[in-house]
Order: C-alpha cells, then sequence, then structure tokens
C-alpha cells in the first residue's frame, strides 16, 4: 500500500503515481494510494511504501533537515529507507521515499524501481506517424513479470550535484501545440522530462501573465516598468532618453533613477513576488540588447568607477534585495525570496581588480552581491567565441584570438562577489542545427567547473524549435541528465547503454555513426556564429556522406525483422534511425544536388524554382521536389525545424555563393 500525505504536492502525487503505475507493470501487483490519515500506526502488519513527508516518516522519527542527515538535501535531494521491525508476531515493514520541496521525492521512487525492477529512462519521444497531436511517452527499461523478489534493505541519502537541470530541446521542454499538441499531451511529455530530472525556467523563477502586468521570467527589467505605460510622462526612466540612437523597442532601465525605482519598479517587484507564493527565486534580468546601457551622469559614473555597466547593475540589486528582505521579514515571516541577476553582454565583466599574486578582490564593498542574490551567468560575452568542443578552462584552440580560459577566468573573478551560480550554457548550433555539434566532448568537463563553482541551476540550451532533432540530440539530453546527479559519471559506460537501450539492434551501426562525427568534428565554435556554419564541401565529400548514409542502412537492415514480428518497435527504431539520417541526406541535398542522383533523378535546372516555400518549417534545399519530399520525411519524426529564422538567410547566401562558383552552366 502507497501512502502520501494527506496534503500532498504536485511532485508527491506524480511519485506515487509512479509507484504504482511501474510497480504494476513490474510485477501485475496493483497498490492502493491512501492519504496517511488512513493509515495504521507504523508497527503495524500493512506493508507501507511511504512517499513524500508523511506522518510515517515522522512516527519513524526520520527527519528531513540538514540536522538529521548531516546534508542539505535541497529541493530535489532524497532519502531512500527501508525500516523493518519484529514485535512479537507482528513482521513491520516500510519502504521510505521521500525528498526536498521540489522533486527529490519523485527521484526516490524512481531509486526505488532502478534497485529493484532495473528501471531506467533514456529519452521522451512521441508516438504517432505525423507527430500530430503525439502521444508522448518514454524510452526506459524495466524487468518484468516479477513475482517473488525480496526487497534488498536501502539506506540512502542522494544530494545531485547540480541542483536543477534545463534544456531548451524541444523534447524535455514544454512548449504549447508546438507540433499540434493537445494539453494533456504537452502535461505527459512534462511528466517524462521530469522523471529526466529536467524542469522548465517557469516551474523555478517567478513569471506573470497578467493582463495589467506581464512580466517574463527572464530578459524583464522593462517588464516591470513597461515603456508603454511609463515613457510617456517619464522619458528619463529609459535609456533612450539620454542615447537617441537606442529604438524604443531597445531600451533599459536607468537603474540610477530613484524614483523610477520607488514609484513603479519595487511595487511590481512586490506584486509579482505575492503572485507567487511556492516560488524562491525572482529574476530582475536586462533585456537581451547590446549596447543600451543607461548613459545618464549617474550610471556613466558608475561605468567609469567600476570598469563596465556591471557595478550599477550590482547596486541596484543590492538595494532590491535589502528592500525585499525587510519587506518579507516584516509582512511575510520572513518567507525566503532570491533575486537573480545576469552577467551578460553589458554587465558580463565583474567589478574586480586583479591582485599581484593574481587573484581578484572587489572594486569596493558596494558590490559584493548580498546573500539573497544569485548570479545567472551567461556563457556569452560581446567578441568572444567559445570553442564548444573543449571544456571552458581550455588554453588552446582560440577563437578571434580568445582562448576558453577567458571565460572560466570570468567566473573566477565573479566567484570573488558571489559563491550562489546559476549557469546559462550552450549545447547546440543556432545557425546549423543539420550539423553535428560536438559537446560531447566537453559535456563533462564543463559540469564539473558549474559545480567547482557552485552552480545550483544548469541550463544547457538546446535548440528549442526543433521538434525531434538529429545528431545524436537524445544523448546530449540523456548525458546532461545522468551528470546532474554526478559529475564524475563514467560518461562511456553511460554512453554505451544508452546506445544499447535506445537503438537496440541498431545500436552497433549507430555508435560507429557517432564515433567517426567525433573524430571529425573535435572542433567547434559558439553557437549563433556565422563562421560556425559547417555546411560545407570542404568538410563534407560525397564519400563522407555516403558513407554515413551507408551506417544508416546497416541500421536499418538490423532492425528489419521487426516490421513484421514487431511493428510497433519497428516504427519507433526506424523513425529515430532516420532523423540521424536526415542531416546527410539534407548534405547532400545542399552541397551536391546538382550532381547527385538523389530522389527519382529529378533534374535541378527543370525543378528549381526558388526558396523552399516552407520557410517556417525547414531551410532551403536546392530543388523544390527535392525540398518537398525531404520535408515529408522531415514531418514523419517531427523534424520541424532546422534553423532559427533570422539566422535562414545565412545558409541560403552560403548555398547561393557555392551555386555561383561551382555550379555547371545550363
Amino acid at each position: 500500500m502507497i501512502v502520501v500525505p494527506e496534503n500532498a504536492t504536485d511532485a508527491e502525487t506524480l511519485a506515487a503515481e509512479d509507484l504504482k503505475k511501474f510497480f504494476d507493470e513490474a510485477t501485475g501487483i496493483t497498490l492502493s494510494v491512501i492519504p496517511d490519515s488512513l493509515a495504521e500506526n507504523l508497527y503495524s502488519e500493512v506493508r507501507y511504501f511511504s512517499v513524500g513527508n508523511t506522518s510515517l516518516l515522522t512516527e519513524a522519527g526520520i527527519g528531513l533537515k540538514k540536522q538529521d542527515l548531516g546534508v542539505d538535501l535541497g529541493a530535489n535531494g532524497y532519502i531512500l529507507k527501508t525500516c523493518e521491525k519484529n514485535y512479537g508476531d507482528i513482521n513491520s515493514r516500510v519502504v521510505f521515499m521521500a525528498g526536498g520541496d521540489g522533486y527529490g521525492t519523485l527521484y526516490a521512487v524512481q531509486e526505488f524501481l532502478k534497485e529493484t525492477f532495473g528501471y531506467e529512462v533514456y529519452a521522451v519521444y512521441a508516438e504517432g506517424g505525423d507527430y500530430v497531436g503525439a502521444n508522448y511517452t518514454g524510452e526506459y527499461t524495466l524487468e518484468t513479470g516479477v513475482r517473488n523478489k525480496a526487497f534488498s534493505a536501502l539506506d540512502k541519502v542522494i544530494v545531485p550535484d547540480i541542483e536543477w537541470l534545463l534544456s531548451g530541446y524541444y523534447a524535455v521542454a514544454y512548449r504549447t501545440g508546438y507540433l499540434g499538441e493537445k494539453e494533456a499531451d504537452l502535461a505527459e511529455k512534462k511528466a517524462w522530462a521530469t522523471r529526466m530530472g529536467y524542469q522548465i525556467s517557469n516551474d523555478i523563477l517567478m513569471y506573470s501573465t497578467a493582463t495589467e502586468l506581464p512580466i517574463n521570467s527572464i530578459h524583464n527589467l522593462v517588464d516591470y516598468v513597461p515603456y508603454n505605460v511609463w515613457s510617456a510622462g517619464h522619458p528619463e526612466w529609459y535609456s533612450n532618453y539620454y542615447n537617441s540612437s537606442i529604438a524604443d523597442t531597445k531600451v533599459q532601465l536607468c537603474l540610477s533613477n530613484e524614483e523610477m525605482y520607488k514609484t513603479a519598479f519595487l511595487p511590481a517587484l512586490q506584486a509579482l513576488i505575492l503572485a507567487n507564493e511556492n516560488k524562491k527565486y525572482v529574476t530582475i534580468t536586462q533585456e537581451d540588447y547590446q549596447n543600451s546601457w543607461c548613459t545618464c551622469s549617474a550610471c556613466l559614473a558608475d561605468k567609469e568607477k567600476y570598469g563596465s555597466n556591471s557595478g550599477n547593475y550590482i547596486q541596484f540589486a543590492n538595494k532590491v534585495a535589502s528592500d525585499v528582505k525587510a519587506w518579507l521579514d516584516e509582512e511575510y515571516d520572513g518567507r525566503e525570496v532570491n533575486i537573480v541577476i545576469f552577467a551578460y553582454y553589458d554587465t558580463a565583466e565583474p567589478p574586480v581588480l586583479k591582485n599581484t599574486n593574481g587573484t581578484y578582490s572587489a572594486i569596493d564593498q558596494s558590490v559584493v552581491l548580498s546573500d539573497n542574490i544569485v548570479l545567472y551567468w551567461v556563457a556569452s560575452r560581446l567578441g568572444h567565441n567559445v570553442n564548444w568542443s573543449r571544456p571552458l578552462n581550455d588554453t588552446q584552440y582560440p577563437i578571434n584570438g580568445v582562448t576558453n580560459y577567458a571565460y572560466y577566468e570570468n567566473l573566477l573573478q565573479w566567484s570573488v562577489l558571489t559563491s550562489r551560480l546559476m549557469v546559462w550554457s550552450y549545447n547546440n548550433n543556432f545557425v546549423d542545427y543539420m550539423t553535428f555539434f560536438n559537446t560531447f566532448d566537453s559535456l563533462q568537463a564543463n559540469m564539473q567547473i558549474f559545480k567547482e563553482f557552485g552552480a545550483g541551476y544548469v541550463m544547457n540550451q538546446g535548440g528549442t524549435n526543433n521538434g525531434f532533432g538529429s545528431n545524436f540530440q537524445d544523448l546530449k539530453i540523456y548525458l546532461s541528465s545522468k551528470l546532474r546527479w554526478d559529475v564524475n559519471a563514467d560518461v562511456e559506460a553511460l554512453t554505451s547503454d544508452f546506445f544499447a537501450n535506445y537503438y537496440k539492434d541498431a545500436a552497433t551501426p549507430m555508435r560507429t555513426l557517432y564515433n567517426t562525427l567525433l573524430n571529425k568534428f573535435g572542433y567547434a565554435t559558439y553557437s549563433g556564429v556565422k563562421t560556425a556554419i559547417y555546411l560545407r564541401r570542404s568538410i563534407f565529400s560525397k564519400a563522407d556522406l555516403y558513407g554515413y548514409l551507408g551506417l544508416i542502412d546497416e541500421a536499418y537492415a538490423a532492425i528489419a525483422k521487426y516490421e513484421t514480428t514487431n511493428p510497433a518497435l519497428y516504427s519507433k527504431l526506424y523513425n529515430r534511425i532516420t532523423r540521424e539520417g536526415l542531416s546527410y541526406r539534407y548534405a547532400l541535398i545542399m552541397l551536391y544536388g546538382v550532381d547527385v542522383d538523389f530522389r527519382n533523378g529529378i533534374n535541378y535546372y527543370e525543378s528549381y524554382y526558388g526558396a523552399c516555400p516552407e520557410t517556417d518549417k525547414l531551410t532551403y534545399a536546392e530543388t523544390v521536389a527535392l525540398q518537398n519530399a525531404f520535408m515529408d520525411d522531415c514531418k514523419k519524426v517531427g523534424l520541424l525545424a532546422v534553423a532559427e529564422a533570422k539566422h535562414r538567410t545565412l545558409l541560403f547566401a552560403e548555398w547561393q555563393e557555392w551555386q555561383e562558383n561551382n555550379a555547371p552552366t545550363k
């Protein structure tokens, strides 16, 4: 019998549902779920699974606080403990699964299922041929047909190395209706993403969709003081008042303006905090524009004193943090709320001095971040590129004269101002979705670096508009989910396990393809830079591409037996293999479409009529007929986008340049 708290949280409810669902699947036994008010006392003949912070947990004297366990569970850590005692003729046994105030209880249940039935989740995917109205499920292992198994004695306390893990990849992000899903479909996708250890920012960071004052969870300083509401009467509150070259749509607030702060900003922030009563993090982060910071005399004086705009920003944030804490202490019983600020573009460089011994120190105490401020460090700085195939502390392979170590040094500098960190990292090349982007060689090292600096929240951003992408995207999602728990995990073993369980009979050719690409792409650059486009003849020879597709054909052959014996499994594996093959078919069309016999031998000159009309869904290819056929295959596996809209013209320009230089005359 499963016991949950009388007022179970959403996480505890999901945990109980999972225990019931997968226990039934493994054993054929359906467990009842009851609130703890209906449970007998701890020492009874009833065998209980206690899920969450139940009265049974209290009765057993098991606490979840740091003073009870010796470690802080945080939001997502958990305990897993078997309690078994004999009282005369009564044999009492309870398995306790409980966590912090996040999803710890769910992860405790997963650990129990893993220990008992070999449960493991490898991916989130969508069932359905065209992915419209898709039903989401997970690729997982679970021992079944279990009728007689003794539960092992369990006594674990597990705390993740990274408290919160996020990803922009569509497969583990909550995006409404992108593939035509219903809310129920997305709810199930979110549940599977959560099982893999992923959350979404809106579950952690405060935001508001209120009509009168919508506030995003990031890039939101102007949301608190909307330009269209306040600028007519108070133009001096905004940066374009002092610099007319800044467009109305790209303004920042003047953080030196006390009237703006008291009249508009602080009341809006307080209202947002009250509207998000169950969240602990609220952001005050600048808009996503460069070189638009306020240039009034006060803001410029701060920039002169501190060397960048970050000094002005931190002093503003410290004032906010102090006022919010005093307000909450006085009126809301000391409720915990953390203020989150960016280190990004205009505020990327911290106000520190380099000492003679090579260490750093704050320019003055006013720019040391308050204890209730968290720095959201974004791995993107004006004028610098990151080689994402190498760790952030790498001192080789400079790009534009800058090595990755500049970013590591930036973290070192910020670390003298705060020990509280969130990280926005990158796991995808946003100008070239269809080409292998090697972050596999650096993923673990970077997660170790993030832990080293105390990051409690990491987002390895992937392609949000790339439905179910290629280039082994699901492996990246899986490895990140594992490294979140243990940054020193055996990545090679995890990778082998993934291929065996995700591609099954096709594991060998798919792993060969992966290894081949890793060897080829040992050098990558920052996502979002035009020089990062790898779709070039100099990189992909026709022989290379046919070699990759040959491995795809081997993978198809390896699963062919399932086409008749297990059609559902065949379809699932076929789609996964096809997603990987799309990249190389696409490259053949883009790079060699003039002279490759591809798709029924349609002649390029007779069928090309300009850019593909499906521009909202896929970037350009060389023939409309080829593109349409290729689009059908992309739709089949849910790959609806290969580049962000603002970068499509770059790929097309590359292709036009090649056409002019290489295409034979008709």
